[in-house]
Order: structure tokens, then sequence, then C-alpha cells
């Protein structure tokens, strides 16, 4: 297959820019605190 090539173009196999992000655990731990304040609050935001 051609590199090059049309199918390559569309399909491209190289490395791709991925964004810098906490370490997993972090957001894991960030997303139980926000859902815990969530639970223990009455406020149902209307």
């Amino acid at each position: 297959m051609d590199p090059n090539g049309p199918m390559a173009k569309r399909f491209p196999l190289g490395a791709r820019f991925r964004p810098a992000r906490l370490p997993l655990p972090d957001r894991v731990r960030s997303l139980s605190e926000i859902a815990e304040r969530a639970a223990s609050g009455s406020d149902l935001g209307l």
C-alpha cells in the first residue's frame, strides 16, 4: 500500500495529539467528590 496514497490519507495511522490530563485516579477522585456533594445536598437546582 502506498503510504502517501488516498487510503493512507483517509485512515492515518500516525500518532495523534492528545491534550494533557490529570492521572486517572485524580480524575476519578474528583468525580467522586462531585457526586457525593450532589447526593448529599437537597438542592434540586430549580
